[in-house]
This record gives C-alpha cells, structure tokens and sequence, in this order.
C-alpha cells in the first residue's frame, strides 16, 4: 500500500486516512517496519508538513516519527560530509597535491580519489 501510494509522491492525506493501521503496527511490536514505512514517506514526499502530520496524528507515533526524523538528518549530515570532501579531494587533485595527502585531509578512500581523476 505504501509502495503503491508512493508513486503519486503524496502521504499527508494518505498517513491521516490510515491512522489506524499504522497505529496497530507499533501495538503489535512491529516498530522496525513502521520505521522503515516512515522513512520511505519521508523521503519520498518533498512535502514539509508531512512529518508534523505523522506527529500529530496520534501520540504513539511521535517518537517514532522524530527517530526517523534524526535518522534522516544524520544521513543528510554524512551525505554533506562526503560531497564536501569530494568537492576538497577535486580541488586538492587540481592544484597538483599527492594521493597521500588528499586520502589523510579528506578521509576518502583511495579508491575514492582515483575514481575523480
């Protein structure tokens, strides 16, 4: 149902109607697949009001909703942090600087940095 719902990119109204499933989910111990159903919504959907609606729809799926929600900010952090450091290894290859030095400064692999020349 998620999967399906997911190609109109749309759950605010979707999370409201189906309240009640998602709410027998956590009551029946199932919290690693309604965490993994939230964070494909979270992704999936670009709209902003939509991890409010999760939280407010019903108490028990506050504290799920915020441990997708820093789950998420977590792989954002570390996303940044290795396109930085792509953006750092490229510029480092640029102005002549050893494989060495690149690898110790940026902390990409060296497969990484080979792959960018």
């Amino acid at each position: 149902m998620v999967l399906k719902q997911g190609i109109s990119r749309s759950f605010n109204q979707w999370v409201i109607d189906h309240i009640g499933l998602i709410v027998d989910l956590l009551e029946k111990d199932y919290i690693a697949y309604a965490d993994a159903v939230f964070l494909y919504m979270l992704e999936v959907d670009d709209n902003p009001d939509l991890l409010q609606t999760i939280r407010k729809s019903n108490p028990k799926l506050k504290q799920v909703a915020m441990s997708v929600a820093e789950k998420l900010k977590l792989e954002g952090k570390l996303e940044g942090k290795e396109e930085r450091s792509i953006e750092i290894a490229k510029a480092m290859l640029s102005k002549g600087y050893r494989l060495e030095d690149i690898v110790f400064i940026t902390g990409l692999s060296r497969y990484q940095i080979e792959q960018l020349i």
